[in-house]
């Protein structure tokens, strides 16, 4: 594997990052009456038992008892910090992420002395929230074209196939769900920008699959899941010889498919400072959280919406992330990105 300059640098400047954050937060104990502060920033606790809203004076607990029932009340139930026994971490990685420093796990597990489960809990957490706000976005580029950054196994991962293959299985079943609409209409489908160069390189003559990774200069893994895509979509055919040629349509047809193309690829740019992004800190990432990574690189990109006690701000007043949720999420067939350009 290359010596990875970027994230040596990140590391670096994440070092420094944490010794002003140390500065402020010294110990457990200051970090937990700062993270209880950010969940009673509205000066009320509210029991979940009689729905008593109970004022909070001097120095804010985790618990209190209920004046009216006698009860706990249980200040980060239901909130972001419910269940969180050490607030450091969470702090340290929101403090770097508000400054655009995004570590991979393995180094934010050696930076905060956490293990790796916790480190990536607590980056999948944030960028779950985050991600949430994606959803109304516009934005947004089929999944398959950011096919090269996928080398790593996730539970959704076929069994003893190449991690890629999740994004096959995925495409095909789009394909499935929109067949039936395109019988109805004679316009061809959108293609990602890799599929329609590809689809260019082929014509009536039989090309190799070698030839094509060659000629296209990608890996194997790429390559295959693009065919793959195309013999779906009825725009290739496999010869025998492992050799491809483009199926039989009309030149209008291929001429309406480049240009919708080229029209659906409108946001490749943000599509490679993304794909530059992950492979910088990442190397490479498995399909399933694709979304997930998107919101960190919102984060990072966007530091006027998420710069100083933004994020902070936003996770104390979100509610509780139950680990069976990040387990659950898988990224759709088409993965959102943000609507403006940061600056």
């Amino acid at each position: 594997m290359p010596f990875n300059l970027r994230g040596r640098e990140d590391l670096l400047k994440a070092i420094v990052l944490l010794k002003e954050f140390d500065t402020m937060n010294a110990d457990e104990r200051i970090c937990e009456a700062l993270s209880l502060q950010w969940c009673c920033k509205i000066g009320f606790v509210v029991c979940a038992h009689c729905d008593h809203h109970q004022i909070t004076t001097g120095e804010i607990r985790r618990m209190y008892l209920c004046q009216r029932c006698s009860k706990e009340i249980w200040v980060t139930a239901g909130t972001f910090f419910d269940h969180v026994r050490k607030f450091r971490p969470y702090l340290a990685t929101i403090f770097l992420y508000e400054r655009g420093v995004i570590l991979s796990v393995s180094s934010l597990s050696k930076l905060l002395g956490i293990s790796l489960s916790m480190a990536a809990l607590i980056s999948k957490k944030i960028a779950l929230l985050v991600s949430e706000i994606l959803r109304s976005s516009k934005r947004d580029v089929r999944s398959s074209m950011l096919s090269s950054l996928v080398c790593r196994r996730t539970t959704e991962t076929p069994q003893r196939q190449h991690p890629v293959a999740e994004e096959v299985e995925v495409q095909k079943k789009l394909s499935l769900l929109e067949e039936k609409p395109q019988k109805k209409t004679s316009n061809p489908p959108e293609l990602s920008l890799i599929e329609s160069q590809v689809l260019e390189l082929l014509s009536e003559t039989p090309i190799s699959f070698s030839e094509i990774c060659e000629r296209m200069s990608l890996d194997c893994p790429t390559t295959s899941a693009t065919i793959v895509f195309l013999e779906l979509r009825e725009l290739a055919t496999c010869l025998p010889g492992d050799k491809y040629i483009r199926s039989m349509q009309s030149k209008q047809d291929v001429k309406h498919t480049y240009e919708r193309s080229k029209k659906a690829n409108k946001h490749s740019a943000i599509t490679h400072s993304f794909i530059k992004f992950v492979e910088e800190r990442y190397q490479g990432v498995g399909r399933k959280y694709l979304q997930l990574y998107v919101a960190l690189f919102w984060i990072f990109i966007d530091r006027k919406r998420w710069g100083p006690d933004t994020i902070l701000n936003f996770c104390a007043r979100s509610r509780h992330v139950p680990y069976q949720k990040i387990l659950d999420f898988v990224t759709a067939a088409h993965v959102k990105f943000p609507n403006s350009k940061a600056a």
